[in-house]
């Protein structure tokens, strides 16, 4: 019998452990085929901006003639619903639509030639009442004076003649691109109004697909009816205000009401920036019409109680929520479209980011594909 101290049972030996193999560290997938997706798209971009800029003499018309087309589509349904031919209405249309530019012209033409008459005196009259703005100013024209003076040898200065075409060349020159682009203008809305089924069945049609083709077609009229009534409310927005303004000027003694109605109506379809030019100009026609400046603010002063009363409680109730759009998102597209295409561009980027923000709302609506109302 084992004692205690004999030899102990042997232990089962541990099977010997093979080296595990190093890991290498996981280098992260760079997603060439996403990051070539997205350069494609901002070298298309950048491209598109180019043709935009380069033919904008064509494209702001036909946009512009687009844009009032669309808006015009429910009238020229109901007209088409009472037998009038599709000529015939496209051309009643485009009457009425000159009727309102010629309308507007000439209210503007009489009061404004004789601003423009008045210009020497504007300008005294200006100088003379905001001397305490202007010393600042020509405090640093005397230091800019001073250092050229200084640096500047004196010897060998060469006088420059500055030549340029005649007067008449030079507005013969800066007009006719203006008419070529009214009738282009007037030509486009025209034949869109003539053709404008036919365009919506081609836009249609392009789809294959029956649910394609009714999403397709719910999107045209939800955008067409979106524009139709913006652009109808705040016609009506603007009518208002701009007949508030003229009384309201004109019952403190401002010249020429009807020429700052009318400039209200206009300056207030470009959000932000129009309100903002209106209340300089009535700051500045104030000061030149009244003898103090204490006075001559009352105008401009008056003009934004009445445009923050529409902006705040009138265009949100009339408009509605469907219209509501980031304030930034607003800000940004007219200093890009007047960046672009200048002051037609700051009056086109409105309609613009409506009918985007309509077809961006219909595209992504989540109810059963439908047929318009």
């Amino acid at each position: 019998m084992e004692t205690m101290a004999g030899p102990r049972a042997a232990l089962p030996r541990r099977a010997e452990e093979k080296p595990r193999p190093r890991s290498t560290p996981k280098v992260p997938r760079i997603g060439w085929g996403r990051a070539t997706g997205t350069a494609t798209i901002v070298i298309a971009l950048i491209s598109v901006g180019f043709v935009l800029d380069a033919a904008s003499e064509i494209i702001v018309p036909i946009l512009a003639a687009f844009m009032v087309g669309l808006t015009l589509g429910p009238l020229a349904d109901r007209l088409s619903k009472l037998g009038i031919p599709v000529v015939a209405m496209a051309a009643v249309l485009v009457f009425l639509v000159g009727l309102v530019f010629a309308v507007a012209s000439v209210a503007l033409s009489t009061p404004l030639a004789d601003w423009i008459d008045r210009a020497p005196q504007i300008g005294v009259a200006l100088q003379e009442k905001l001397l305490f703005l202007l010393k600042p100013l020509q405090a640093v024209e005397r230091l800019q004076a001073l250092l050229r003076a200084y640096f500047s040898s004196g010897d060998g200065a060469l006088a420059v003649e500055m030549k340029g075409p005649p007067l008449g060349q030079s507005i013969l020159t800066a007009v006719s691109p203006a008419i070529g682009q009214v009738l282009v203008f007037f030509g486009s809305l025209f034949f869109m109004l003539v053709g404008r089924d036919r365009l919506r069945r081609s836009v249609v049609l392009a789809f294959e697909d029956r649910a394609d083709r009714l999403t397709a077609l719910r999107v045209v009229a939800g955008m067409q009816a979106d524009l139709g009534r913006y652009f109808a409310t705040i016609a009506l927005i603007n009518m208002v205000l701009g007949v508030t303004v003229a009384v309201t000027v004109g019952a403190i003694g401002l010249e020429s009401p009807l020429l700052w109605g009318v400039l209200a109506f206009l300056m207030n379809f470009v959000p932000f920036l129009g309100p903002i030019v209106m209340a300089g100009i009535l700051f500045l026609a104030g000061v030149v019409s009244f003898e103090t400046i204490a006075i001559g603010v009352a105008p401009a002063a008056l003009y934004l109680l009445i445009h923050n009363l529409e902006a705040q409680v009138l265009t949100p109730l009339l408009l509605g929520k469907r219209f509501e759009v980031n304030p930034l998102i607003v800000f940004l597209s007219i200093v890009f479209w007047a960046w672009l295409w200048g002051p037609v561009g700051a009056l086109l980027a409105a309609p613009i980011l409506v009918a985007g923000t309509s077809l961006w709302m219909e595209i992504r609506s989540t109810d059963r594909v439908r047929l318009p109302d």
